[in-house]
């Protein structure tokens, strides 16, 4: 294929490539860069709907690192007016980097808005859930027949609260460890027995549990 390519992508002026193949410009792109964009070149010469790509190359001068969007398409010989049964590929290259950055920008920035609108519902939860535990507890101080049900019911909502006050800091899976350790507090303070919760080094870091999972235990 013979081609001549955007001079900025290269960062060579463009007669310089005139008449040459992607393999002569190992001096400015390396043999895989080069290697590359030959099979994109013979990629496109067989398929009708093109080629696209992106393509990162050095800034000029050695500046920071830039994103092209390129595209390969063939145009037939009767596209270009000539006779011949070879056509040529166009090459067309978009410096997309700062489009990008700023898709990324607003992506990075709607990821924090929502991680931060869940953990302010789980704070909520967890508030209103104490309070219920705290209604249970007056209900079962004025009902002493049913004190033990009752507090049986505290214990699992202050459990279930932990829970989500855990989440309020987690940005993913809870550590089973630290969910025993917050569950054993709440029903210590509940029963005023003392728990101790022994878990090794290997629990700590391996055994994860999913938010779906952690209310049900």
């Amino acid at each position: 294929h013979r081609c001549q390519t955007h001079a900025q992508l290269i960062h060579h002026k463009h007669f310089r490539m005139l008449g040459q193949c992607p393999a002569d410009w190992t001096e400015w792109l390396g043999p895989d860069e080069a290697a590359a964009l030959q099979a994109s070149l013979n990629l496109a010469t067989e398929s009708s709907d093109g080629v696209r790509r992106e393509i990162t190359r050095p800034g000029a001068d050695g500046g920071a690192v830039r994103l092209w969007d390129t595209r390969f398409v063939t145009l037939a010989p009767a596209e270009l007016g000539v006779d011949g049964d070879r056509g040529q590929v166009l090459v067309v290259a978009s410096d997309v980097t700062e489009q990008r950055a700023a898709a990324q920008a607003r992506f990075d920035a709607a990821i924090a808005q929502r991680e931060m609108l869940v953990k302010e519902v789980h704070h909520r939860i967890k508030n209103n859930l104490q309070g219920v535990a705290g209604l249970l507890q007056q209900a079962s101080a004025r009902r002493p027949e049913v004190s033990t049900i009752l507090s049986e019911a505290v214990s699992q909502v202050q459990a279930i609260a932990q829970v989500h006050g855990l989440q309020v800091g987690s940005g993913g899976p809870l550590q089973l460890a630290g969910l025993l350790s917050a569950i054993a507090g709440s029903v210590q303070r509940t029963f005023g027995h003392a728990i101790v919760v022994d878990a090794g080094g290997e629990v700590q870091a391996r055994w994860l549990l999913p938010e779906i999972e952690s209310i049900p235990v």
